[in-house]
């Protein structure tokens, strides 16, 4: 069983596996995850397409498009940064395991860990009482 841990700083994270709470922590409004999840999978259509046809031009384009649909989300509903900025690599494999987490109906179980400690944190005010870890379903290798 995986477990996450609330990251309060993502620069402290020395895994993707310490990271993934800050990220998720950065999207949990629903509207967020949906414009990551299109803009991922709509990014990597173009990408492929630009591949197949030997286009650069569309495979370069392609991050640009799925960051169009991830940073409006962040600046229009969520109100944040967008992780991007401080962990690109991080963040990059973040919204693939999002997209993955989504489609398969797991992501819910990983939202609410995220929000149960965030919700204990904001309780305690930061104190070192707050729970460190909440159990999560498995993310398969």
């Amino acid at each position: 069983m995986t477990t996450i841990t609330r990251i309060t700083d993502p620069n402290e994270a020395t895994s993707f596996e310490e990271f993934w709470p800050y990220y998720l922590s950065q999207h949990m409004e629903a509207g967020t995850r949906k414009a990551h999840v299109v803009g991922t999978l709509v990014a990597t259509l173009v990408f492929v397409r630009g591949l197949a046809t030997r286009r650069l031009r569309r495979m370069l384009a392609a991050p640009l498009v799925g960051y169009a649909f991830a940073w409006t989300s962040h600046l229009a509903i969520e109100g944040n940064k967008p992780a991007t900025v401080g962990n690109p690599l991080w963040s990059f494999q973040g919204d693939f395991r999002l997209v993955y987490r989504t489609l398969n109906g797991t992501i819910d179980a990983d939202v609410s860990a995220v929000r149960s400690l965030l919700t204990e944190e904001s309780r305690t005010n930061g104190s070192s009482t707050a729970p460190s870890s909440v159990p999560v379903t498995p993310v398969p290798a």
